[in-house]
């Protein structure tokens, strides 16, 4: 019982039982490695952001937490209980100046347990305002159930969503010029929200130089057709 053979074969048993299961834990490892690894699409588009804010004279930053700072939109709310999004973080981050405004951009992001994407993911682009204004929310979202205030223009009603802690405000700054230019085919997608002193665009979708300056160029129309009246009101509170 006690010959070579024997332990030879005892050997064998026992690399047959454990190379199994040491070959699953590392499919295991390797898949949640995997997971957590940004994808070579995103980290290409986070370089050619860090090249553009070099060219333009802004700090590139990379991960940061900006979006702690805020609420509603995309944003993780521990208040909004319909919130399904877990573990946001913020990514391709870079701020300066665009004219007289302080500016950000970056690359937000949250997983959903419903969705079979790692990740979904928003452009955000921000500037900020003179002073700060009760919160606001502008969205596209026709199929949204819930209600929204409602404006003279039907045509702006059935493709914009807007909410509001303080209406009056939100009807000065979403006056008819302001519903005018949110009419126009190059907001296709964007979607608002004031903060503070926030002035917020968010799209679904990654990050890039020419949609940056593109929603840059835009922030700062919509905030030249807030009238004066509002930022008085904001003055005085």
């Amino acid at each position: 019982m006690d010959s070579p053979a024997m332990w030879l074969f005892i050997a064998v048993a026992a690399v047959a039982l454990l190379v199994p299961g040491l070959v699953a834990v590392g499919l295991i490892v390797l898949v949640a490695l995997r997971g957590r690894r940004t994808p070579r699409a995103v980290r290409e588009r986070y370089r050619h952001m860090e090249q553009w804010a070099r060219s333009v004279g802004w700090r590139y930053c990379g991960t940061c937490t900006w979006h702690e700072t805020l609420r509603g939109g995309p944003f993780t709310d521990p208040e909004n209980l319909g919130h399904a999004g877990t573990a946001p973080r913020s990514d391709g981050a870079a701020r300066g100046t665009f004219g007289s405004f302080d500016a950000a951009a970056w690359d937000y992001s949250e997983r959903y347990k419903s969705d079979a994407r790692p990740r979904r993911r928003w452009h955000i682009v921000a500037i900020t305002l003179p002073a700060a204004l009760p919160p606001m929310e502008m969205r596209q979202a026709p199929t949204d159930p819930r209600p929204g205030m409602s404006f003279e223009d039907e045509e702006f009603n059935a493709s914009w969503r807007v909410t509001a802690r303080d209406p009056r405000t939100a009807y000065g700054i979403a006056n008819p010029q302001m519903i005018e230019r949110l009419k126009r085919a190059d907001t296709q997608g964007c979607n608002l929200l004031i903060h503070g002193n926030q002035l917020v665009l968010w799209r679904e979708g990654l990050i890039d130089p020419p949609s940056t300056e593109r929603a840059l160029r835009l922030l700062v129309e919509l905030f030249a057709l807030i009238p004066r009246h509002v930022w008085d009101d904001a003055n005085t509170r």
